[in-house]
Order: structure tokens, then C-alpha cells, then sequence
């Protein structure tokens, strides 16, 4: 995969050249890359299928999430767009290892 930066030739072109290269545009200039090849009769198998759809639910929170200011601020520190920070923080939930309840009276708040 090539990118293309600052080419008149290649400047704001998206989409497919004939069945052999894909033009796309990215964050900091054109992208060109091989055309895909996908075989009619390919099938997945049960952990493909199921990491497409985990993948699915990530994509649909993000949609959601990228305008939530906590994902603007996060993508401003990691020079990252708010919606794959969303799809990453979606796939890596935070782990809660420890609780510590020493201090809680039983009360609320």
C-alpha cells in the first residue's frame, strides 16, 4: 500500500481503477492499494464469524460514541479520530481488578 501526498495526478481521486488498484483518501493524503480479490465460495469459520460481529457491535457504538466529548479529548491527545478511539475502547474494555470498600459506610453516596 502507497500513499500519495501533494500529487496533482492522484489529488481528491477515490475508487477503483480498472480491477487493479483502489484509490482511497486518508488522514494525510491518497491511499493506493492492490484491488481486492474475494473467492464466491469462501466461507468463514465460527471464531471469524464471531469476531465479525463483535466487530459490528463495535462499529455501531461507535457511530454513537465519536460525539461524546470524553472521545474528543482522547483523540486529541493520541492524534486519532474520536470514532476509532470509541472502536478501540469498545474491543479493550477497562478490567476491574479490585474494589476497595474499607471506607464505605453502607449508606448511599
Amino acid at each position: 500500500m502507497a500513499k500519495v501526498r501533494k500529487n496533482v495526478v492522484v489529488q481528491g481521486l477515490i475508487g477503483s481503477l480498472g480491477k487493479q488498484l483502489v484509490l482511497k483518501r486518508g488522514r494525510n493524503g491518497t491511499i493506493v492499494s492492490k484491488f481486492p480479490v474475494f473467492d464466491e465460495n469462501r466461507t468463514f469459520t465460527e471464531a471469524q464469524v464471531k469476531r465479525q460481529s463483535k466487530f459490528r457491535e463495535a462499529v455501531a457504538y461507535a457511530k454513537h460514541a465519536k460525539g461524546l466529548e470524553i472521545y474528543i479529548e482522547k483523540a486529541k491527545l493520541t492524534n486519532r479520530l474520536p470514532y476509532h478511539v470509541a472502536i478501540s475502547d469498545f474491543s479493550n474494555p477497562p478490567e476491574i481488578r479490585e474494589v476497595d470498600v474499607s471506607t464505605w459506610s453502607g449508606e448511599v453516596g
